[in-house]
Formats: structure tokens, C-alpha cells, sequence
């Protein structure tokens, strides 16, 4: 439970100390926040084609100032997502950045469904040690994307929308 007289700030790094310690603990349940995921489909989605080159994915990350792009096919189904960590592992790994994304993106993906909430949001990324998940339709659309931000500010805001 947030008590209203704690700073924000003061929250937000008790609940980070409470995701690092926790995080690799899947038996601890993260609080009981039932928010739903719809808020997360309210945003623009920023995506990319699987020919896009590795440094204009990551323009279109810095312009956004997000941490991934979403990566979909021709009928806009998503087919991967390239994620900061992706593109780490590509500068030590010495790869051009006019390779196609493809070539390096995440493509065993774990997703969310409108039917989720935000507390399974938190327990898939504590699961599988990521930090942004896409929302996906029936078809395999991408909605949305949750981040930990996101999950952070949900619950500095008191398990309601940031």
C-alpha cells in the first residue's frame, strides 16, 4: 500500500529495491494491482519493417525516447522486438549498424494480452529477466507495449494509471 506521505521519489526507490531484490524470487507476488493493460494501447506505437537498418531503429528510439521498437511484418503482425540490451550486445559484438534489424532482434517473444492486468505484467518480466513486453490483439497485432517504466509509475501512482 503507497501512503500519501512519502515523497514519490522515495516510492519509486523503494519499489525498485523491492524489484531488485525480488526479481529473481518468482514465489513473491508483487503487490495485488489488478490494473488493466488498456491504458498501454492509448500510445503510438513505435515500429519498424524487418529490413529497417539497426541505426535508424535506434533513431527512431532516441527521437521517441523509448527502450525498444516493436518489429512487424508486411500485415503488421509483430515479429520481433529490438530492445536496448539488443543493441549492446550488437556494438561489443562489433555488428554494422546498417544490418537489418532481423538479423539481431528478439524474436522468442513474451507478450501480453488485453485480458492481463499489470501485476502480470511485473510477474513476466520477473519471470523471464526483461524489461519491456508488447500487447498483442487476437491476430498477433501489437496494441501496446508495457515497460518497467510504466510499471514503476503505475505503482509510484498508486496502482492507477501514470
Amino acid at each position: 500500500m503507497v501512503h500519501s506521505s512519502i515523497s514519490p521519489s522515495f516510492r519509486c526507490l523503494k519499489i525498485a529495491r523491492y524489484i531488485s531484490l525480488n526479481l529473481f524470487n518468482p514465489s513473491i507476488l508483487v503487490w495485488g494491482c489488478s490494473l488493466a493493460l488498456e491504458f498501454y494501447t492509448k500510445r503510438p506505437l513505435i515500429t519498424v519493417s524487418p529490413s529497417t537498418p539497426i541505426a535508424e531503429a535506434v533513431k527512431k528510439m532516441a527521437s521517441a525516447n523509448v527502450g525498444s521498437v516493436l518489429v512487424v511484418d508486411d500485415d503488421s503482425k509483430l515479429v520481433g522486438i529490438f530492445t536496448e540490451r539488443d543493441l549492446v550486445r550488437v556494438v561489443a559484438q562489433g555488428i554494422d549498424l546498417g544490418t537489418p534489424i532481423e538479423k539481431v532482434m528478439t524474436r522468442n517473444l513474451i507478450v501480453l494480452t488485453p485480458d492481463e492486468n499489470i501485476n502480470s505484467a511485473v510477474r513476466k518480466m520477473i519471470d523471464h529477466g526483461i524489461r519491456h513486453i508488447p500487447l498483442v490483439d487476437k491476430t498477433g497485432r501489437p496494441i501496446g507495449i508495457v515497460s518497467i517504466r510504466d510499471v514503476l509509475r503505475t505503482y509510484v501512482a498508486g496502482c492507477s494509471p501514470p
